[in-house]
């Protein structure tokens, strides 16, 4: 096995469809993979569809929709699902990137992992664990952030953390700058160092046929300029981990 492919790993994604997004080709590489969506009750989409007046009921239509696109990416990358259910933002009370106090929610998402850790099976030593940067501030992926690095005592006897860059946020230079300052702040008492995967015509192309059955997160048509890490150095199509080792 080279250092990123693991005989299982373990994907946390924010929403149904940052996997797919930021590190779909990383995903494709391992023998054994979950997908752990955190916050899949949702009230958001970008495409300009009908949708049902009342709250309740559009909300469990979003849910629903978001939930078939993740199950449609899972079925053809071999992806294991598991939801854990929680509330976007909006259906929260929050606005997508507020992240002031944040304290008061990430003890919610620990309980949620908790219980997802616990009961996993297979889970064993040297699987790997990929966990947002927070790239981009929003709420949902910051409070993953935080609870991934409260979590660490634990985890890291068990997993091999990286941490990903958040696509398409990581795709603008100035907001992945600051957000990987951020997250190396934040995950203070360690040491994050990138690896860098680099994508062929052929699989970039794989991947946004990927991206594209996320349909109600587009406005329009996809943008691959989007789903490329701001990386000055090297600004060919690639994914991006960091890893996570103690100091």
């Amino acid at each position: 096995m080279d250092e990123l492919t693991y005989e299982r790993a373990v994907f946390l994604s924010p929403h149904h469809d940052d996997i797919c997004f930021s590190v779909a080709c990383i995903a494709l590489r391992q023998t054994s993979r979950a997908l752990v969506n955190i916050f899949t009750r949702s009230e958001y989409v970008a495409k300009g569809i009908p949708l049902p007046t009342e709250r309740d009921e559009r909300i469990a239509f979003i849910t629903g929709l978001r939930t078939a696109e993740d199950e449609r990416f899972a079925a053809v990358g071999g992806l294991t699902r598991h939801d854990l259910k929680l509330s976007e933002p909006g259906v929260r009370g929050f606005a997508s990137f507020d992240s002031r106090d944040l304290d008061s929610e990430v003890g919610h998402v620990e309980f949620a992992l908790q219980l997802f850790f616990d009961n996993a099976a297979g889970v064993r030593q040297q699987s790997a664990l990929f966990c947002p940067m927070g790239i981009g501030g929003h709420r949902d992926h910051l409070l993953t952030l935080l609870a991934v690095k409260a979590m660490m005592p634990l985890l890291q006897n068990r997993f091999d953390v990286f941490l990903y860059e958040d696509l398409h946020y990581s795709s603008v230079s100035s907001v992945r700058q600051a957000g990987i300052g951020r997250a190396m702040a934040t995950m203070s008492g360690f040491n994050l160092s990138r690896i860098r995967y680099s994508l062929s015509r052929d699989l970039f192309a794989q991947k946004l046929e990927l991206i594209a059955l996320y349909d109600s997160q587009f406005k329009s048509s996809i943008r691959p300029e989007d789903f490329i890490p701001a990386d000055n150095e090297a600004p060919t199509p690639h994914e991006a981990v960091w890893r996570c080792i103690a100091d």
